[in-house]
């Protein structure tokens, strides 16, 4: 899950950067977070489509499906429905009286990682949320999500104002008034000599 985990986190973190009233709401009320979490998932989810067979012949939206066709369900198509959501092509948190989104699918194939995988946007969405600075989306550095599969924006790049908060800057010329640069995905890191990972990066 390490390629949709990263692009829902990826996906939620644009729409509040980009959006400062929407970080201002998520600040001042916690509990509409896990809301923007659920919107961000139904309005971009990590995986566009899944791939599924059938296990008895049926007809939908008059296309005949026989037992043991390869069907693709796109995600990303029943999540922007316009009978079942109102704007489907919005970020709205007031979504109360409408269907769940089906990014972690449902019945017997639905992802086990799906409560993880919500911890995990939390946890990132409550940091940066909280971070306690001005946070602002760094001239062209906000891509939007692309992929066939797995849709993500290939690049964000923010900018917070320098603050003892945030951890990251022991230099004396990093003070408040300065803005810091926020990069993801940073640059490549080797561990243990095999694995790769990407890990943040910021600059002054």
């Amino acid at each position: 899950a390490l390629e949709t985990s990263e692009a829902m986190i990826a996906n939620l973190l644009r729409e509040v950067v980009l959006d400062p009233a929407l970080r201002a709401r998520l600040a001042r009320d916690p509990l509409l977070r896990d809301r923007a979490i659920e919107e961000s998932l139904r309005l971009e989810p990590g995986a566009a489509f899944l791939d599924r067979y059938a296990v008895t012949a049926a007809e939908c939206f008059g296309a005949a499906i026989a037992e043991g066709d390869h069907v693709i369900v796109s995600l990303a198509g029943a999540n922007r429905d316009p009978s079942c959501h109102r704007r489907p092509d919005e970020f709205l948190l007031e979504r109360n009286d409408e269907p769940p989104h089906l990014t972690f699918a449902t019945g017997p194939h639905v992802c086990l990682g799906a409560h993880l995988a919500r911890l995990e946007a939390r946890a990132v969405l409550d940091a940066w949320v909280d971070l306690g600075v001005r946070v602002r989306p760094a001239e062209n550095g906000f891509d939007p999500p692309t992929g066939f599969v797995f849709r993500k924006p290939a690049r964000l790049l923010a900018e917070t104002e320098s603050s003892s908060e945030l951890g990251r800057c022991s230099s004396t010329s990093c003070s408040a008034g300065m803005w810091q640069r926020i990069m993801w995905p940073g640059p490549r890191v080797c561990s243990g000599g095999s694995s790769v990972s990407q890990v943040p990066s910021i600059t002054r």
